[in-house]
């Protein structure tokens, strides 16, 4: 099975068990669901396309981590992970940084 698709089957699952776990561990495991939810956008950052908009997404979901607003990121990554998996078809392009590069 290739990289990227288990990369992306990772985050689906990841997305769906953290969902659970907000709605019934909330209040009580603060800090353990924020960590979590930090490593599933560093998973979809790998995984997905090195685009601005993508990428800018990520950070919206990170500041709603942030601010305590779990389900809200939760959802702004979701909406992404069909991204991630179109991006597993594409070939790999370089890096944001890589484009701005001038010698």
């Amino acid at each position: 099975m290739d990289s990227l698709q288990c990369e992306y089957d990772d985050c689906v699952v990841l997305v769906r068990s953290l969902r659970n776990w907000i709605d019934r561990h909330w209040p009580i495991d603060r800090a353990r669901v924020k960590a979590e939810m930090g490593q599933l956008i560093d998973m979809v950052e790998r995984a997905g396309p090195r685009d601005a908009m993508f990428h800018g997404r990520l950070d919206a979901a990170r500041s709603l981590i942030v601010l305590g607003r779990l389900s809200d990121a939760l959802d702004c990554v979701d909406t992404l992970l069909p991204v991630v998996q179109q991006g597993e078809r594409s070939p790999r392009r370089w890096p944001i940084a890589a484009r701005r590069w001038r010698p």
